[in-house]
């Protein structure tokens, strides 16, 4: 039986092969996202030696409770993290292990925030461990131990600390080719503070590279969000299973994807180096949700040591100086990462522009524009894909818009829904209007038609894409229109060869013959190539030996029956080019970003780009499909309709959030201690349009005030459900005084009960700061509004001199409390016993209570 037509252009293996390569390129990028790879058995190759259930003991202890900078737990954790090194370090001559107990740095937060300042003590846990080559830079490896007062922080930053624990104990077991200097910093979650510490200690001048270690989910895979350089993104190749997408690199250098971590403060520094981040199950990031149990097991732990191990390896085998530059990268199903320059990517672009339309002109000449024997395309075969283009980016928006009008949040708990209904409307309203050409007008060769259609629309993209990569925008996102127009352009390469072989050979089996009347009556009947057909075939007019049964031409041939002229089993290979890893690209992409956007509407942000990435990236997974859509059989057009409507109402109606996906409300209580009665105020912010839910359950209408009109001050896009408290922190107390010392000048002294975090509020602005026991400022301290003061001890006295012009009238001072235990903040825990199954709290800003008094100048 022969088999060649089990690989010919047909309905039958059409079908199989798109199916087939759908459903194994959505299963295998969904289940490595959603499962990575299981961690090798103890004493394995695999591990190198690294001590797994070490760092899982190391983590349960960590992530017990939450602990803030502001509390007692957190000093706890800092002395478990000071013991575990010390013990490692232990008869080690080339590990050594400073408490920071010195370092404070005090700096303006930033230039735009008209005027505050902090000041900041230390208390990190540092240790250098020196290599075997000391006239090479060091490598810096970083990690935050203290949470938010909401969360254990298992994933934000447990993990993190977890593994630079384990590295430690391994390269004090085997001294590494260069120095490594690892920070436990403490201050992170305040605002990176920990890391600007480390700056003034003597270490920081060691590293010229660097790895960030953080977390912003409950575990996962870790992700290479960012990077500085090709240079050092080459050290991250070595990871057995990487993960990363320079997309989103892109998105945090232009501010699409707001996110801070300690990476930004070692790259101010000229530090080349990686940030390294779990990103998935966001919805419990910052609750009490990012717990050891919740994750699982050991497999998130071990995806982040193995990524840390291997990107420090490759880090330290690097000898070269740092060259810096923009990187574009991606990994392919988490098994390999390629790395490029932009600049490479760049001249790539411009030869494949040039390259591209010369070999298809050439090829297009050769083929049907030298001779008039050869296959012509009819006029009448073009424009279907740009129709096709313009109904199926319409309609699939259009979805997504719909689905974000009626019901915007659904993508907060039914992210894979949302995908498969724009997905299914990409898919039937592409093969539709194709299929409708393909029956209606039919043409021979429909598949070359359209991707050559398609082509030329990927060449003008990529001629804009090429735009933006260059001056003055240097983007890398753009990259992802080179791997579509490259599978594409060798796609059409490959079939305008195949018409030139077969006219080169002449092989009557792939051409299109049919047997056709003589042109008298009583002629013997002729073989005549379909190419050959013409109008002048017969006469024109009827003669005397004219028949009397009229002679017609034969019907085209309709491909959706026939097929199109071809090499057996040549469009197998078009397919996989021009389809198959675009398709792996887009969908991985498509994951990374519905799972890093869909359960961040809840802080505030907007929902329209996130409907409108998953719908965009859903095109690219289907559009690369179209040249060979037309032949799929209608039943798959079909059963994809149902899935759509039953997807599609699913996301109009189905409830957003859900114990395992739950609502998120932000808790701040402020108090102020000054006025009688003393005033104290509960808040909780969230979504206008379902925060109001979370509280009226379980507090009577008329304690509760939730105006439309009250923004969270810091929350954006957020509203407020306030009430009044009743004990606000146990312990908490503010006292101040303040003294003139000159005419212009005077001096303010705060003392925090049961706190080591407060501030000063000015009326006015002031100047000539200075903070008694502070290290010089990064900037003069003038021009300023507000000054927020961290101590490394409990109960500490801050004293402030300024100078002031002469409209200061006053200001206010206040203290922080965020210590979660029960019993510490009773209004705390009466929110985290009362809201619904589906919502969850975290913390509103860095403290839960802020306590706070108002103070007047006094005359000299």
């Amino acid at each position: 039986m022969p088999l060649a037509p089990y690989f010919r252009f047909y309905t039958g293996p059409v079908t199989f092969l798109v199916c087939i390569s759908y459903l194994i390129i959505f299963t295998t990028t969904v289940t490595i996202h959603e499962y990575g790879w299981a961690a090798p058995e103890k004493g394995s190759g695999e591990r190198m030696g690294l001590d797994l259930e070490g760092a899982m003991s190391d983590l349960r202890v960590i992530a017990q409770y939450p602990h803030p900078h502001n509390s007692a737990q957190n000093d706890i954790v800092h002395d478990y993290i000071l013991s575990r090194t010390r013990s490692i370090a232990a008869g080690k001559a080339f590990v050594d292990v400073d408490d920071d107990t010195v370092s404070n740095v005090t700096f303006v937060v930033d230039e735009t925030q008209n005027g505050n300042v902090v000041y900041f003590e230390g208390n990190n846990v540092l240790v250098k461990v020196e290599g075997e080559r000391s006239d090479l830079p060091a490598v810096l490896l970083s990690a935050h131990f203290d949470s938010v007062p909401t969360a254990p922080g298992a994933t934000d930053d447990g993990m993190g600390i977890t593994s630079l624990l384990a590295l430690l104990s391994h390269y004090a077991e085997h001294r590494p080719s260069r120095t490594l200097v690892f920070n436990f910093n403490n201050g992170e979650e305040y605002g990176l503070y920990g890391a600007k510490a480390f700056l003034p200690h003597p270490w920081a001048s060691l590293p010229q590279t660097f790895i960030n270690l953080e977390g912003t989910g409950q575990g996962g895979r870790p992700v290479l969000f960012r990077t500085s350089s090709p240079h050092v993104t080459s050290a991250y190749h070595r990871v057995p299973h990487p993960h990363g997408n320079s997309v989103s690199a892109d998105a945090f250098k232009r501010g699409v994807i707001r996110s801070r971590t300690d990476y930004t403060v070692y790259e101010t520094m000229g530090w080349e180096g990686l940030d390294v981040a779990f990103y998935k199950g966001r919805s419990w990031y910052h609750t009490m949700g990012d717990n050891v149990p919740a994750l699982g097991g050991v497999k998130s732990q071990w995806a982040m040591l193995e990524t840390a191990y291997y990107a420090t390896e490759g880090l330290m085998a690097d000898e070269e100086s740092n060259h810096g530059g923009d990187t574009v990268f991606f990994d392919v199903l988490g098994s390999a990462l390629a790395v490029f320059t932009r600049r490479t990517v760049y001249i790539i672009n411009i030869f494949l522009l040039i390259f591209g339309p010369m070999v298809v002109g050439g090829l297009l000449w050769w083929n049907h524009g030298r001779r008039r024997t050869a296959f012509p395309f009819p006029l009448h075969g073009w424009v279907r894909f740009p129709v096709a283009f313009v109904v199926t980016c319409g309609g699939t928006i259009g979805l997504a818009l719909v689905i974000n009008r009626v019901n915007p949040y659904i993508v907060h708990s039914s992210s894979y829904v949302v995908l498969l209904s724009l997905l299914c409307t990409s898919f039937v309203l592409l093969a539709v209007t194709l299929r409708l050409f393909a029956s209606i007008r039919p043409v021979h060769q429909q598949k070359v038609i359209v991707l050559i259609e398609l082509y030329v629309f990927w060449w003008f993209l990529l001629a804009v894409a090429t735009g933006l990569e260059g001056p003055p925008q240097f983007l890398v996102a753009p990259y992802f229109v080179t791997l579509f127009y490259s599978g594409t352009l060798f796609g059409l390469l490959l079939g305008l060869a195949e018409d030139t072989v077969l006219e080169w050979r002449g092989d009557k089996e792939k051409e299109r013959i049919v047997r056709v009347p003589g042109q008298f009556e009583g002629d013997p009947e002729v073989e005549v190539s379909g190419n050959d057909l013409h109008d002048d075939a017969l006469p024109d007019e009827p003669t005397e030996r004219t028949p009397l049964v009229t002679r017609t031409q034969p019907e085209p041939v309709n491909p959706l029956q026939e097929g199109e002229r071809q090499i057996s089993g040549l469009w197998m290979f078009q397919f996989w080019l021009a389809v198959v890893f675009p398709a792996i690209w887009a969908s991985q992409t498509v994951l990374l970003v519905m799972t890093s956007m869909g359960q961040t509407l809840v802080d505030g942000n907007p929902s329209i780009p996130a409907y409108l990435s998953i719908a965009l990236l859903g095109i690219l997974i289907i559009l690369p499909l179209a040249p060979f859509v037309h032949p799929i059989h209608l039943n798959v057009t079909w059963a994809l309709l149902l899935v759509l409507v039953g997807s599609t109402i699913w996301c109009l109606f189905a409830a957003p959030f859900t114990p395992t996906y739950p609502f998120k409300v932000f808790y701040q209580q402020e108090i102020t201690l000054d006025v009688i009665p003393i005033k104290d105020q509960v808040m909780l912010g969230g979504l206008a349009s379902i925060a109001p839910a979370t509280v009226k359950e379980w507090k009577p209408e008329g304690e509760v005030t939730c105006e439309q009109d009250m923004e969270v001050k810091f929350r954006p896009n957020l509203r407020a459900c306030t009430w009044e408290g009743h004990d606000g922190a146990k312990g908490m107390g503010v006292e101040y005084s303040i003294t003139r010392t000159g005419p212009v000048s005077a001096r303010v002294a705060i003392t925090g009960s049961n706190s080591r975090v407060c501030g000063v509020l000015f009326n006015s602005p002031v100047r000539s700061v200075v903070i008694a026991s502070a290290a010089p400022a990064t900037s003069p301290l003038d021009s300023v509004n507000q000054i927020l003061l961290h101590s490394r001890t409990w109960d500490r006295t801050f004293e402030i001199d300024f100078e002031f012009e002469q409209d200061l009238e006053g200001g206010s001072v206040w203290c922080e409390y965020a210590d979660p235990r029960p019993g510490q903040i009773p209004d705390f825990d009466e929110v985290l016993q009362s809201i619904p199954v589906w919502a969850t709290v975290t913390k509103g800003y860095s403290a839960l209570v802020v306590a706070k008094k108002s103070w007047a100048l006094p005359g000299l």
